[in-house]
């Protein structure tokens, strides 16, 4: 399974993520979670999300890189919810073998403030996790 956020480093694990599906002629499932919209507390009560803001391309990238794979084994999900615990729930589901993500590799105060979601999935995932934070791992375009 290849969890994504459409950025980079998403990229360069989903890469590794085909090459190895490929490899093994297994099925890759790509991910892509929504969090849910954060309200903001001001003076007057809580202000509703705001219903202009548009979520990333994720149906055009997704579809993209199922193109990309060439398999007629592969499966897309895009749901919603907690990332960590979205992804936890589809491996488990699922039965994967192998979580392929990408991370920032954060320490220290950055990672207590901006969490670190492949460090969460690591520590309870029902599989191995490779979580890849450079572009070195790309593999050899189809």
């Amino acid at each position: 399974m290849h969890p994504t956020d459409f950025s980079e480093l998403a990229a360069n694990a989903f890469h590794a993520a085909f090459a190895l599906a490929r490899a093994h002629n297994a099925r890759l499932i790509l991910l892509y979670v929504k969090q849910p919209q954060e309200t903001i507390q001001g003076e007057f009560g809580l202000m509703p999300p705001n219903p202009r803001i548009r979520m990333p391309e994720y149906s055009t990238d997704s579809a993209s890189w199922c193109r990309r794979a060439q398999r007629s084994q592969s499966k897309r999900f895009v749901l919603h919810g907690n990332v960590a615990d979205i992804i936890l729930q589809v491996a488990k589901t699922n039965q994967c073998d192998l979580i392929v993500l990408g991370t920032h590799g954060r320490k220290g105060l950055a990672r207590l403030i901006y969490g670190d979601v492949a460090d969460s999935v690591t520590r309870a995932a029902p599989c191995p996790v490779l979580a890849l934070r450079t572009s070195q791992t790309e593999a050899e375009e189809p």
